[in-house]
């Protein structure tokens, strides 16, 4: 899943929940990252919520942080969700015009 300067995707949604739902702004989580001794950089995190790849260490460090395993931020995770989990509601969406318009339909 990572490319060749071991960069990865993670779950954009998810990861703006999680700092969200900790009352944070991107600027006081990567103050809160960096207490803690996580190298966490907003432009970092900014990166991450854009959907543009990470270093997998900065993953780490952000999962280490909610206290969660570091596969859960993975964008496959979407995926994989069980019925119960937060993503399992995730509805795919269209790009373009619609099917029924002859055009194909694009999951996201």
């Amino acid at each position: 899943m990572s490319n060749k300067d071991g960069r990865i995707p993670l779950n954009v949604s998810l990861l703006k929940e999680q700092r969200r739902r900790c009352g944070l702004s991107q600027e006081k989580f990567a103050e809160q990252c960096l207490k803690q001794g996580l190298l966490v950089s907003m432009s970092s995190i900014k990166r991450a919520e854009l959907g543009m790849n990470v270093l997998y260490r900065t993953a780490a460090h952000i999962a280490k942080f909610y206290d969660i395993p570091v596969e859960t931020l993975l964008i496959d995770d979407a995926k994989n969700a069980p019925s119960d989990h937060p993503l399992s509601s995730h509805t795919p969406q269209k790009i373009g015009k619609s099917a029924s318009e002859g055009d194909t339909k694009i999951d996201l």
